[in-house]
């Protein structure tokens, strides 16, 4: 399939981040050793929004980098960002209350990226430690 890549187990390959999350890359590092040499690593913040996003496309920017997980989106992810707040704006937007089947399906495709539905967001692990608060389900989240 073309856009997927695949791990041994038959699911899609997750990202380095989410399994620093998880805790899967200190449970198990010789199985993740390769991704040591991984470009850019995530450590410079996302930044500020692309120019020329529409008033709506701008406020899905930010709701989307509001909801996902704390660790998990840096600058090497803005055009994925920008294409998610594009879809997302699209959807939020439309005159009728049918989506096209590819704006559907790339709608959920992100989603599913960015570990926002149920079952990608139960792949995620919180540990309360400093700074954890109750009624913030992600303030716990470390990387």
């Amino acid at each position: 399939m073309i856009g997927k890549r695949k791990n041994k187990g038959g699911g899609e390959r997750k990202s380095t981040a989410t399994l620093v999350l998880s805790g899967a890359i200190s449970h198990n590092p010789e199985k993740y050793a390769s991704r040591l040499l991984e470009p850019g690593g995530g450590l410079r913040p996302i930044g500020d929004p692309p120019r020329g996003l529409t008033k709506a496309e701008l406020l899905c920017w930010h709701e989307i980098l509001a909801t996902c997980h704390a660790g998990t989106v840096f600058e090497e992810d803005r055009f994925v960002v920008e294409e998610f707040a594009k879809v997302l704006a699209a959807m939020k937007n439309r005159k009728s209350k049918k989506i096209d089947a590819a704006t559907y399906a790339r709608f959920f495709k992100l989603v599913a990226m960015f570990g926002l539905s149920p079952a990608d967001r139960s792949r995620v692990s919180v540990q309360p430690g400093t700074g954890y608060d109750e009624n913030n389900p992600f303030s716990g989240l470390t990387q």
